[in-house]
């Protein structure tokens, strides 16, 4: 799940958080992120105690406490906004595309640190 926003409030996050968990039926146990502002505040802090999350945050400036998303992130970057970033027209061909670019990433790339599964696999 993903939204496309120009800024970075946690109300928006809190609701991508809450159609998450209700699209895909789950209640998670920690939320694990950065230091980004719409994590790191106390909206975002109280919304995941009220739910029973817990909150968890990498070490400032260690991206490699959040390898598996970095590694995503390089892949997006090499994959698609290097290869289809001019053509994103307007948000609509926007989301359309990095959709399709997470469907494929999640469901047909093959992950060699998953011993060559994908993502889904490891979901079931």
């Amino acid at each position: 799940n993903f939204s496309i926003s120009k800024t970075r409030f946690s109300e928006e996050t809190i609701n991508l958080v809450k159609e998450t968990i209700k699209k895909y039926n789950i209640k998670p146990k920690f939320f694990h992120s950065d230091h980004g502002v719409e994590y790191a505040n106390y909206k975002f802090a109280n919304f995941l105690k009220q739910n029973n999350i817990q909150q968890s945050m990498s070490p400032k400036g260690n991206a490699l406490a959040n390898r598996p998303i970095e590694y995503f992130y390089a892949v997006f970057q090499r994959e698609l906004i290097n290869i289809e970033g001019q053509n994103f027209e307007n948000v609509s061909v926007s989301y359309q595309k990095i959709s399709e670019f997470i469907d494929w990433y999640n469901y047909e790339r093959p992950q060699s640190c998953l011993s060559y599964k994908t993502p889904s696999y490891y979901m079931r």
